[in-house]
């Protein structure tokens, strides 16, 4: 009897029909499941030091431009090197990079230097800026939230725009609508901010605020979205389609103006109990997979001290969570890169033999392609781009407390079918014990796992090796008698 694939589900039985129980390095598709992308090294040498993040920005002519920051400089991608950019002087223990693009102009905060600008050279100090941990752009201005200056002070809660039409102006003015203000309805820092269309969301820990343009005296109205809903740090949200997705402190929402919606479902309990270690959510990274429409989540999680080291996948249209997945790395962003050209490609690689080996159909040779960009803990910048090696699918626990049961088939139905197959049966007579699994290795053969199993209930755990693509399986179970 075949049965679709239903998605990954933690928080519910794991008898239920066509759960995904467990997986490795795989994700959702619109079909079912598929391998997930694994890294591969851009042309870029590694850095010369950690990487504390990382953006990529897009100028007036549609150029992407990717720069990365670390405790003491900036640096800027130009397609097979990096570029030291930073100011004269450098700077002095950064924990954190925020960047926005206005026009041609590049803007960076830091939470330690007045914001940072650059027109393509160097950065370089913007006087009478303020000191902030986050910046972005809306109105046909920038503007900057949890900011430092010698007004106000140290200033958690308080926001900042610049002029109008005038992003290095910053002197309060009615008549320019430089203007600060602060949110105080609700208790905390402001931990993220970002535009929605023409509009501004800032975001605490436990509460949302939608910004709207008003013009003079006040610019900027603030109204309380929600006292009941935050975000956990500045690179937790994304904006995708003029939505933005992002980590709260007990789910995963979605946020399209009105008021946010969970989508962690029958995941969400799991991976907050269990998965996530919540004295580093503030790490957690969004990115946006624009190809194939998956927003990751990258985190620190329960089994790590501190570094990011797994992520989840949430596959929009069909709304399926992918099983956790390793990767270890420093930092995130959605990346964009030119294309390479056979007139190029001598700039990026020395010899034919130095080109990665990946397919010709991977999204690394797709012009002007739209994928994940990480910065891995070697210092070294890879997309997420080429399908991995192999992955696995561990199936909910098929069968019954009524009686025992033989299961001698599972015949897996592919969209993409892999190289190879192996299954391991695992079994036990009472769901919430110990599960049992078989010592020996099933091959697949003619596009199906054959084996002998006697008992209450089974699951199979199939790997695969290859890019493979599978949407559920058919399983041959007969009743064996009951007790």
């Amino acid at each position: 009897m075949f049965k679709r694939f239903e998605g990954y589900h933690p928080d519910i039985d794991e008898a239920a029909p066509g759960m995904i129980v467990d997986g490795e390095n795989i994700i959702p598709s619109p079909a079912g499941y598929r391998s997930a992308y694994a890294p591969v090294n851009s042309t870029s040498p590694a850095l010369t030091a950690t990487a504390v993040d990382a953006a990529t920005l897009i100028d007036l002519a549609g150029t992407p431009m990717v720069y990365a920051g670390t405790a003491t400089q900036l640096y800027k991608e130009d397609g097979s090197s990096w570029s030291a950019v930073s100011r004269v002087g450098d700077y002095t223990a950064c924990t954190s990079w925020d960047f926005a693009q206005y026009g041609n102009s590049t803007y960076a905060t830091n939470d330690v230097a007045i914001i940072q600008k650059s027109t393509g050279a160097d950065f370089a100090d913007l006087s009478g800026s303020p000191v902030a941990k986050i910046i972005a752009v809306a109105q046909n201005q920038i503007m900057v939230f949890n900011t430092n200056e010698g007004t106000f002070g140290d200033s958690p809660n308080r926001w900042w725009c610049s002029a109008l039409g005038n992003p290095d102006d910053w002197s309060p003015s009615i008549s320019t609508q430089a203007a600060s203000g602060q949110l105080v309805d609700t208790p905390g820092a402001i931990v993220a901010g970002l535009n929605l269309g023409e509009r501004m969301v800032a975001y605490k820990e436990n509460s949302m605020y939608l910004g709207s343009y008003v013009g003079p005296p006040s610019i900027w109205a603030w109204p309380l979205i929600t006292d009941q809903i935050g975000c956990v740090g500045k690179n937790a949200v994304i904006n995708v389609k003029n939505a933005h997705f992002f980590m709260g402190p007990d789910d995963f929402y979605v946020f399209s103006g009105t008021y946010p919606q969970g989508i962690g479902g029958t995941f969400r309990e799991y991976f907050f109990q269990h998965e996530v270690n919540k004295d580093f959510l503030f790490k957690t990274i969004a990115a946006y997979d624009q190809v194939n429409g998956l927003v990751y989540f990258f985190y620190v999680s329960a089994d790590s001290s501190a570094g990011i080291d797994r992520h989840v996948v949430y596959h929009i249209a069909t709304q399926k969570w992918s099983p956790p997945t390793n990767l270890d790395i420093q930092t995130a962003t959605q990346y964009t890169k030119s294309s390479l050209t056979y007139n190029t490609l001598g700039d990026a690689y020395a010899t034919y033999d130095d080109l990665p080996s990946i397919p010709h159909n991977s999204l690394f040779w797709v012009a002007t392609n739209d994928s994940i960009g990480i910065i891995n803990t070697s210092n070294r910048l890879q997309t997420l781009s080429e399908p991995a090696s192999s992955m696995s699918v561990t199936t909910w626990s098929i069968g019954s407390e009524e009686g025992y049961s033989f299961f001698d088939r599972v015949r897996p139905r592919f969209q993409k079918y892999p190289t190879s197959g192996t299954l391991v049966n695992s079994y036990q007579e009472d769901l919430g014990g110990a599960w049992v699994s078989s010592t020996d290795t099933i091959t697949l053969n003619n596009g199906k796992f054959d084996f002998e199993r006697e008992s209450r209930f089974h699951k199979v755990r199939m790997n695969f090796v290859g890019d493979t693509e599978i949407t559920g399986i058919d399983t041959s179970i007969k009743g064996a008698g009951s007790e």
